[in-house]
């Protein structure tokens, strides 16, 4: 397997801008767009429980319920997330609130926002790897398993990497690590967005310099589809070095597109209207 090349060391200002490109990212992810209330009940532990009561026996049921969005969703809003809360990537938090104390003065920054401490302990809180369980553990006859040793077992085990689960993790079901996941990474992101807001707040005070294209380059795909006016050229040559100056193109191996797969014979000419043409329209390039 090829080794990950090394990375040269971020500077603390480069460690805080590329936080604010991956926060941006992840604060556009749909879920936290167009599922803001539904994220924010996950975040907060919001479970219903619907009472059923038989007046003339007593007999209660109960009924546990909560709303989740798709895996698959939960997948991708986790790429986003990933390089946040992995200690091995520039941008981890607790890198990112080292550059921040090392950037801002602790003066300047106790006068604006909570201590900078209070922000490492509110990170810690939901983004530290740890057993420990942030809202509620899972009890079965194998043992136990916290919400957020759940979620990082469906990180590891069933979504990123293939890790073997321990018999407490593997009797909790991937139903119920998946549901850890959730309340773990909406917690995350929550904690993504309030940062990326107090960023701002200091950059705007200016209390942080950062270089203005953090805060406005494109992190997002907006258009995945290609619609755009172009010079195209075909050649049959497939030995020969691709040309970089469209303005010296050798006539006699470079020619305009539509004539080359025209005279190739891999392109209808033209016809007569309301005469389609039943020529396979495939353009190919070969010898």
């Amino acid at each position: 397997m090829a080794k990950r090349p090394s990375r040269k060391p971020w500077s603390a200002t480069e460690v805080v801008e590329g936080f604010i490109l991956r926060a941006r990212r992840i604060v556009s992810h749909s879920l936290l767009v167009e599922k803001r209330e539904l994220m924010g009940n996950i975040a907060s532990g919001k479970w219903t429980v619907m009472v059923t009561e038989h007046l003339k026996s007593g007999e209660a049921t109960y009924e546990l319920k909560a709303d989740f969005p798709p895996e698959e969703s939960i997948e991708s809003l986790t790429a986003r997330v990933r390089p946040v809360i992995e200690s091995g990537e520039p941008i981890y938090y607790e890198k990112v609130l080292s550059a921040l104390a090392e950037l801002v003065p602790p003066e300047k920054w106790n006068e604006s926002l909570e201590p900078i401490d209070w922000w490492r302990s509110w990170w810690d809180s939901v983004a530290k790897r740890t057993d420990d369980a942030q809202a509620y553990l899972v009890i079965n006859a194998a043992g136990s398993a916290t919400d957020t040793a759940m979620m990082y077992r469906w990180l590891y085990s069933d979504t990123i990497h293939a890790d073997q689960l321990n018999e407490a993790m593997n009797s909790a079901g991937v139903d119920e690590r998946f549901r850890a996941a959730c309340t773990v990474l909406a917690r995350v992101c929550s904690r993504v967005e309030d940062m990326l807001f107090a960023i701002s707040f200091l950059v705007e005070e200016g209390l942080l310099t950062v270089r203005p294209e953090a805060f406005s380059r494109e992190v997002v795909v907006s258009d995945p589809n290609v619609r755009n006016t172009v010079q195209a050229y075909a050649s049959s040559d497939l030995t020969g070095d691709i040309p970089t100056d469209l303005s010296e193109l050798d006539p006699e191996i470079w020619q305009p597109m539509h004539k080359a797969v025209r005279e190739a014979g891999l392109a209808p000419n033209p016809c007569p209207m309301g005469k389609p043409s039943t020529r396979s329209p495939l353009i190919r390039f070969a010898k």
